[in-house]
C-alpha cells in the first residue's frame, strides 16, 4: 500500500508496506490510532500511546487559525476505502504536502475537529 510516512523534524516522503496490523504498528512503533482530520478520505495513523511515552513532536494540527492538537512520533498518512485503507493517489500526496506547511503545521481545512482531538 502506497501511504505517507513522516518522520519528526523530517520531511515526508512516499513508502510502500503491507496493508496490515503488524505493519502498521511497527512503522508507528506501537498500537495505532487512527484519526480523521481532513474534509477529504484521508486518515492519519499515529502511536496511539505516543504522548505518554513521550515521542518527540512531529506535527501541529491547526483548524480555523487554532492549534488543535499535536501530533507525536511517526505518523502514517492514509487513504480511507470503503472497509479498508487503500493506496493514496499522485494527486492525494500532492495535496496532502501542500497542507503541511515550513513549521510542520498540518493545516485542515474541516469543518470540525475529530472528537479524538478534543480535550474536556
Amino acid at each position: 500500500m502506497k501511504v505517507l510516512r513522516k518522520y519528526p523534524h523530517k520531511s515526508a516522503e512516499v513508502i510502500s508496506i503491507e496493508n496490515t496490523l503488524s505493519a502498521l504498528q511497527a512503522e508507528v512503533g506501537g498500537d495505532i490510532q487512527m484519526i480523521t482530520p481532513f474534509d477529504r478520505p484521508y486518515g492519519v495513523i499515529c502511536n496511539e500511546m505516543g504522548k505518554s511515552l513521550g515521542l518527540q513532536p512531529n506535527l501541529g494540527l491547526i483548524h480555523k487559525d487554532k492549534l488543535a492538537d499535536i501530533l507525536v512520533g511517526t505518523i502514517l498518512f492514509v487513504r480511507l476505502g470503503d472497509e479498508d485503507y487503500v493506496d493514496l493517489t499522485d494527486d492525494d500526496i500532492t495535496y496532502i504536502t501542500r497542507m503541511i506547511d515550513d513549521k510542520n503545521r498540518l493545516c485542515v481545512c474541516g469543518t470540525d475537529v475529530i472528537p479524538t482531538l478534543q480535550y474536556t
